[in-house]
């Protein structure tokens, strides 16, 4: 089990749900625009970041062959602005 995997498995049932479809969302649509607060993190070649809430944030790469999101860090907006 990664980081991100550990602390979404912290989080109470609602939370856990309510990140999950958060995270779900993304394989509807996972660039910034229209469907949810996503940005492009300026700087870094395919990271993106989505709030969900006004609590957490998931940093994901988009693999297009794949055609996948692979989330690399979720935790709470604080920790995120910290490290990105």
């Amino acid at each position: 089990m990664d980081e991100a995997d550990a602390f979404l498995h912290e989080l109470s049932e609602d939370e856990f749900n309510h990140c999950l479809a958060g995270l779900n969302a993304l394989s509807l649509n996972p660039y910034p625009g229209i469907g949810g607060d996503k940005e492009k993190i300026k700087g870094r070649e395919n990271k993106y970041r989505i709030h969900i809430g006004r609590s957490y944030t998931a940093i994901y790469r988009i693999d297009r062959e794949k055609k996948r999101v692979c989330v690399s860090f979720f935790g709470t907006i604080g920790d995120a602005h910290k490290r990105y």
